[in-house]
C-alpha cells in the first residue's frame, strides 16, 4: 500500500489523534531543515513512528514535493523493491524507460535537487533491500532527503537515527484519557481512576498502540479488571488482547501478540534464545524511561546465559542487535551498561521460554548462584565512604537478590542457605527508610521456612533487631532480640547480667550492645560489644568487628569518665593510624567528643572542625552526620568554658554554629540515610546543646538559627543531592561562625618529620624507605601516622598542614628519585 503526491502537498491523512511528541517533533523538524539526507526514526512496534512522521511532514514540509511509500510485506529483493517504489511514483512520472531511469525523474528529475522528501515506511521486513536501495538513490537522486521508518537502524553510513520509545508518563495517561470517550467510558477523574489508569499505561510500556488496545476494552469490563491482566507474570492476558477494528488496515499491528511476533522474526536463532533467557533475571520497574528500571550488567547476563550453545562474544553481539532491534533497552545516562527489557517484551519471551521447563530450571539456578555468590563477594562499605554509591548499585540488584532468594526457597536446606548468605552480606546494613528491603526480605524468608529456631536464624532475627533499632521501633527491636536469644536465654530471664559472658553468638551479643548504647545510654555496652568483637575477630570478620569498634569508641567517649574515655579514644586513634580513612574518622570524632569532656576545648574544636571540612573519597553521609554530632557535642562544653564575663561574642557564635547545626541535623533531608537524631543517645546531646545554646541567644534567636540552618540544609541537598559535610562548612560561613581556634602545632618524632619532608616533597613510600634504609611497613605506619596527626584525607595534603618550621625547610628537598 503506498501514498503519493506529485505535487508534493498530500501525506497520509491522520487515523488517530496524535499526542505528545514535543521534543521528537522539534528534532525531526531540525533534521529535515538541514542537511541530512538519511533519517531514520527508529522504535518499537505501534510506538507510532509513521504518525509522527506523518505529522511532522504535515507541519514543516514547507511545500517541498514529498513521497511516501509503505515497504510492509514487500520481497526482500532489491530489484522489486525498486520496482515497487517506481509504481508508487508512476503518478509523478510519465516515461518509457527503465525502473531506476522512471525513479530518478520522478525523485528529482535526474539532477540534483534539495527539495524532495522521500518516506519509506516499514523497513524492517526488508532492511537489507532498504539499504541497498538507498544507497542506489544516492546516485540516482543525490539530493533527496529520505525519511525511513523502522523498528532498527538502516544501517547508512550518513544516518541520523532518532529513537522513538513510549510516550512520556504524562502524554500516555492524556492518551488513555482520550481514547475513553472512543469507547463511551467516561472515567471518574479521581484520584483512585488516575492511580488505575497511570499504572496501565505503565505497565503497556507507554506504547500508543498497546494503550489504544487496552482502552477498547473499556467496553466490555472495567480499568481495574484489565489493570489485573497486566500481572507481569504466567497469568497475564496481554498477549490475547486484539485491535478492536475489524480489518486492520496493518495485519502487524493487529494484537499486541502479533506486533511481537513480527519483530521476533527480525531475530536470528541467538537473538531469540538469549531474548528468552534474559527472562530468568527479575523485571525492571519502567525500562522506557531512563533511570526507571533495574537493568542487568553485561557481566550477569554472561554469567547466566552464556553456555557451549550460546558463548559469551556471541551474548554481546546479541544483546547489542536486540537493543537496535527495540526489543532491549541501554539507559544512555547511567555510568555503566545495563539492559532493561519492557515488560511486554519480556511477558512475550517468557511464555515462550515457558514452554522449555527444563531449560527455564536450568537457567533459575544458574541465577540463583551467580546473585548468590555477589551477595557473599559483596564489599564491606554499609559504613564507609562508598555506601551511597554502594546503595545505588545494590538497589539495582536487589530484585535479582530477591529473586534468588525464591528460587533457594524451594529447593533442600535452601532457606537455611538464604538467610545465611543475607545475614553475612548485610550484617553492617544501615538501613535508608523504614520500609527497610532487607528487613523485609528476611522476614518473609524465616516466615516461610518450616524449620525451627537454629543458631543461623539465630543471627537473622538480630540483624532485623538492629534493623528497627536504626528506624527507631525500640520496641520490635527488644521483641525481636528477644527471640534470637531464646534458644539462649528463657524469654523470662532477658536480660542477663551484662557482665557475664553466658555465650551468646557475636551477633546477638552486638545487638544487645547497641541497643544498650543507642536506647539507654548504659555503660554497661562496653563489656557487651567488647565480648562482641573478640568474637567476631575470632571469626575472622573483619567488617563487623570494626563496625564494633567504632561504637565501642563511642560509647567509652559518651559514657565513661573523661579521663578514662580521653585515654581509651587515644588509644583507638594511634591503633588505626595505619587503617582504612573511615575507620580513622570514627576513632577522631570519639576523641574530639573525649576531648571536649575533659576541656581540651582547642585541641576539640580544631578536631571537629576538621572533620567537617574532611570530604572523603566517594559520599558518606552516614559518618558526616556522626561528625556533625561530635562538632555540636564539642561546641556545648565550648559554651560551658568560656567565662560568662569574656569572649562574649565568641560565646555568642558558638551558640550561633550550635543551633544552626541542631536544625540541620534535624532536617531530614539527607539521602539514604534515616535520621540519627532521634536516637536516644544522640537525642540527649542534641537536647543539651539546644539548651547550652538558648541560654547564650535567648530562645528566640536560638529559634531563628535552628530554622536557618534546617533551611540552608534543605537547599543544599535539593541541589546537590551529596555529602552533608561540605554544606556544614558552607552552612557556617554565612554570616555568624563561631571561633575557630588554631590548631595546635601537632608534635612529630624526629624520625616523622623527616619522613613529612620527603612526602610533602612527592617522595613514594618505597623512596623514602630506600633513602632512609628501613622497610616499606615502617615508612607506611609512619606516613599513616603523620597523616593523622595534621589532620589530612591523603598524602597530597601534607605540603599544606607542615609545620612552620618544616614548611621552610620544603624547598631544599631534592626532587623524588625513580625506583
Amino acid at each position: 500500500m503506498s501514498a503519493v503526491s506529485s505535487r508534493g502537498d498530500a501525506v497520509p491523512a491522520s487515523t488517530s489523534e496524535f499526542v505528545g511528541r514535543e521534543a521528537e517533533l522539534a528534532q525531526l523538524d531540525l533534521l529535515l531543515s538541514g542537511p541530512a539526507r538519511l533519517i531514520s526514526l527508529v522504535g518499537p512496534g505501534g510506538v507510532g513512528k509513521s504518525a509522527l512522521a506523518a505529522h511532522a511532514l504535515r507541519q514543516s514540509s514547507n511545500g517541498r514535493p514529498t513521497h511516501w511509500v509503505r515497504l510492509t510485506g514487500l520481497s526482500s529483493d532489491t530489484d522489486s523493491l525498486i520496482e515497487h517504489v517506481t509504481a508508487a511514483l508512476e503518478a509523478a512520472v510519465d516515461a518509457p524507460d527503465n525502473a531506476r531511469q522512471r525513479l530518478s525523474r520522478g525523485l528529482g528529475t535526474g539532477g540534483p535537487t534539495h527539495s524532495t522528501i522521500l518516506v519509506l515506511d516499514g523497513c524492517e521486513s526488508v532492511l537489507a533491500a532498504t539499504h541497498r536501495l538507498i544507497n542506489e538513490l544516492s546516485y540516482l537522486a543525490p539530493g533527496i532527503t529520505i525519511v525511513t521508518t523502522s523498528r532498527e537502524p538502516i544501517g547508512g553510513l550518513d544516518e541520523y537515527i532518532l529513537w522513538i520509545h513510549g510516550l512520556n508518563p504524562t502524554d500516555s495517561l492524556a492518551l488513555f484519557w482520550r481514547r475513553t470517550s472512543f469507547v463511551g467510558r467516561h472515567l471518574d477523574h479521581d484520584n483512585d481512576s488516575r492511580v488505575v489508569s497511570r499504572e496501565i499505561c505503565r505497565r503497556l510500556d507507554h506504547n500508543p498502540l498497546f494503550i489504544r488496545i487496552a482502552v477498547a476494552r473499556l467496553s466490555h469490563q472495567p480499568a481495574a479488571t484489565i489493570l489485573r491482566d497486566l500481572s507481569g507474570d504466567a497469568a497475564d492476558q496481554r498477549l490475547t488482547w486484539t485491535h478492536p477494528g475489524r480489518a486492520p488496515t496493518d495485519a502487524r499491528h493487529s494484537s499486541v501478540l502479533a506486533v511481537l511476533e513480527d519483530s521476533l522474526s527480525t531475530c536470528t536463532e541467538d537473538q531469540r534464545i538469549l531474548l528468552e533467557r534474559l527472562t530468568a533475571f527479575a523485571p525492571g520497574r519502567d525500562a522506557q524511561h531512563p533511570g526507571g528500571g533495574s537493568g542487568i550488567e553485561l557481566a550477569a547476563i554472561i554469567a547466566v546465559c552464556a553456555d557451549r550453545e550460546l558463548p559469551g562474544p556471541a551474548v554481546e553481539d546479541c544483546l547489542d542487535r536486540l537493543v537496535d532491534k527495540c526489543l532491549l533497552i541501554v539507559d544512555p545516562d547511567a555510568t555503566t551498561t545495563r539492559y532493561q527489557m519492557p515488560e511486554t517484551v519480556r511477558v512475550f519471551a517468557a511464555r515462550r521460554l515457558s514452554r522449555q521447563p527444563t531449560e527455564h530450571a536450568r537457567l533459575a539456578e544458574r541465577h540463583c548462584h551467580y546473585y548468590f555468590q555477589w551477595a557473599r563477594d559483596v564489599p564491606g562499605v554499609h559504613l564507609g565512604p562508598e555506601q551511597v554509591s554502594w546503595r545505588q548499585w545494590s538497589s539495582q540488584t536487589w530484585g535479582n537478590l530477591r529473586l534468588a532468594v525464591d528460587t533457594a526457597c524451594t529447593q533442600p536446606n535452601g532457606y537455611e542457605t538464604s538467610l545465611e548468605i543475607l545475614t553475612d552480606t548485610f550484617s553492617t546494613w544501615i538501613p535508608a527508610a523504614h520500609d527497610d528491603p532487607v528487613a523485609s526480605l528476611l522476614r518473609q524468608t524465616m516466615a516461610a521456612a518450616p524449620a525451627p529456631l537454629t543458631a543461623g536464624r539465630a543471627d537473622s532475627l538480630a540483624l532485623i533487631s538492629r534493623i528497627a533499632l536504626w528506624q527507631g521501633d525500640y520496641v520490635h527491636a527488644r521483641t525481636t532480640l528477644c527471640a534470637s536469644a531464646a534458644q539462649f536465654v528463657p524469654a523470662h530471664s532477658w536480660p542477663p547480667p551484662a557482665g557475664v559472658d553466658i555465650g551468646l553468638p557475636a551477633a546477638l551479643e552486638f545487638t544487645w550492645g547497641l541497643e544498650l548504647l543507642l536506647t539507654h545510654r548504659d555503660s554497661a555496652s562496653i563489656e557487651v560489644l567488647h565480648r562482641a568483637a573478640r568474637a567476631y575477630a575470632r571469626s575472622g570478620k573483619h567488617r563487623e568487628t570494626t563496625a564494633c569498634q567504632r561504637f565501642l569508641a563511642l560509647a567509652h567517649a559518651l559514657l565513661l569518665e573523661p579521663d578514662v574515655s580521653e585515654r581509651y579514644t587515644r588509644t583507638c586513634l594511634h591503633a588505626e593510624a595505619s587503617r582504612d580513612q573511615p575507620d580513622l574518622v570514627w576513632m577522631e570524632m570519639a576523641h574530639s567528643i573525649a576531648l571536649a569532656r575533659n576541656g581540651v576545648m582547642a585541641e576539640a574544636l580544631a578536631r571537629t572542625n576538621a572533620l567537617l571540612t574532611f570530604t572523603p573519597s566517594g559520599q558518606d553521609p552516614w559518618t558526616a552526620r556522626w561528625c556533625a554530632v561530635a562538632r555540636i557535642i564539642s561546641l556545648r562544653h565550648s559554651l560551658l568554658t568560656y567565662p560568662y564575663h569574656q569572649h562574649h561574642s565568641d560565646r555568642e557564635m558558638a551558640a550561633i554554629e550550635v543551633a544552626r547545626l541542631t536544625g540541620a541535623m534535624r532536617a531530614h533531608s539527607i539521602p539514604w540515610i534515616l535520621p540519627i537524631d532521634e536516637l536516644p543517645v544522640i537525642a540527649v546531646e542534641l537536647g543539651k546543646a539546644t539548651e547550652a545554646a538558648a541560654a547564650v541567644l535567648g530562645q528566640a534567636q536560638s529559634a531563628d538559627a535552628r530554622a536557618e540552618g534546617e533551611r540552608l540544609l534543605r537547599e543544599f541537598v535539593t541541589e546537590h543531592v551529596t555529602h552533608p559535610a561540605p554544606f556544614m562548612r558552607q552552612m557556617l560561613d554565612s554570616d555568624a561562625t563561631s571561633p575557630q581556634p588554631e590548631p595546635p602545632v601537632p608534635h612529630l618524632t624526629p624520625a616523622e618529620r623527616e619522613v613529612a619532608l620527603l612526602v610533602a616533597a612527592g617522595w613514594t613510600n618505597r623512596a623514602i624507605a630506600i633513602e632512609r634504609q628501613c622497610s616499606i611497613r615502617t615508612i607506611d605506619a609512619q606516613v599513616a601516622a603523620i597523616r593523622r596527626k595534621l589532620s589530612v584525607s591523603s598524602r597530597q595534603d601534607v605540603a599544606a598542614r607542615l609545620p612552620s618550621d618544616l614548611a621552610d625547610q620544603l624547598t631544599r628537598i631534592p626532587y623524588p628519585p625513580h625506583h
